[in-house]
């Protein structure tokens, strides 16, 4: 995976979902009164291996802490989670970044997606959008094309 743009933009959509989106962020808010129990095995990350995805998920991080990241406002609370996918188009090459609300920023986070379907709603949903030009490095992932 390449380097992500400091300029990319978190949108929201009117659609029903994110499943024809290569890019996309959900937004995850604890529920209290929730408590599923989800079944299933957990597919090991590969990005370990991608020597861009720290300095990707810092770009993103810093990015979400800016104050016109989201197209829109949006009213954060303590403990939201923001996954952040990119590339879902292509298996081998999709990256998830996982942020958490706290004191007022987002945060590096890590939680598992049966974790938050068995204790979170989604709250929201939208596109990331490319804006500018990559940090540096290829350009040839689909969020920064």
């Amino acid at each position: 995976m390449c380097l992500v743009s400091k300029e990319i933009k978190f949108c929201t959509c009117e659609e029903d979902s994110t499943s024809d989106r290569p890019n996309y962020w959900v937004l995850h808010r604890f529920n209290k009164d929730k408590d599923l129990r989800v079944v299933g095995s957990v597919v090991r990350s590969n990005k370990d291996l991608d020597p861009n995805y720290k300095p990707n998920k810092k770009t993103i991080r810093n990015r979400l802490n800016k104050p016109n990241a989201f197209d829109k406002e949006i009213p954060f609370v303590e403990n939201d989670v923001l996954n952040v996918v990119l590339n879902d188009d292509d298996y081998g090459n999709r990256k998830d970044f996982c942020f958490e609300y706290k004191n007022g920023v987002w945060i590096d986070s890590e939680y598992s997606s049966m974790w938050l379907k068995s204790r979170f709603d989604v709250y929201g949903y939208g596109k990331v959008e490319p804006k500018g030009k990559p940090s540096t490095g290829n350009t040839d992932i689909n969020l920064i094309r």
